[in-house]
């Protein structure tokens, strides 16, 4: 019995974690917008939360076009609620430093640039991990005991998966 509860734990965990990652831009948004009821956009902001971990059980257990654009969807939101921390943030700061030397400026503002931000940055991600880059780099080894040349090759951040099939 305890072996089939075990897997509560990190679960629960995981999805507290995700959720206190998407509660800072969640809080941001629906204060300097104003919203006198936030509970659409909370509502959103839980459904996505809990929506990676979800696409990714259902993508390890199943194929197919709509199994895959979910994932898509949410490994793309989970991107974006990650930077929009950092941009969220950055703003969030200079907000303060505005108000501080008497440059208060509409909350609405900053919401709209923080949202700006986030999106472009987020496309540019996007973006710019679909662009497979090589780069070869020679290095002399003095004294080397080697006889012959060696080939080393890394690979980082390859995105394989849902995401991108093997193909790619």
């Amino acid at each position: 019995m305890l072996k089939n509860i075990l897997w509560i734990f990190p679960i629960t965990v995981l999805l507290g974690l995700l959720f206190l990652v998407n509660y800072y831009p969640f809080r941001r948004l629906a204060s300097l917008l104003g919203l006198v009821q936030p509970w659409p956009l909370a509502v959103f902001f839980i459904l996505m939360t809990a929506s990676f971990p979800a696409a990714m059980f259902f993508a390890r257990r199943s194929d197919g076009l709509i199994v895959n654009a979910w994932y898509l969807g949410a490994a793309v939101w989970l991107g974006l609620v990650f930077f929009s921390n950092a941009v969220f943030g950055t703003i969030h700061i200079i907000q303060v430093v505005f108000q501080k030397v008497g440059h208060p400026s509409s909350p609405k503002i900053w919401a709209w640039l923080s949202l700006g931000l986030t999106l472009m940055g987020g496309l540019y991600g996007i973006i710019n991990a679909a662009i497979v880059r090589t780069t070869s780099v020679t290095v002399e080894l003095p004294n080397s005991k080697l006889k012959r040349s060696v080939r080393i090759v890394h690979l980082s951040d390859v995105h394989l998966g849902a995401v991108y099939g093997a193909g790619f």
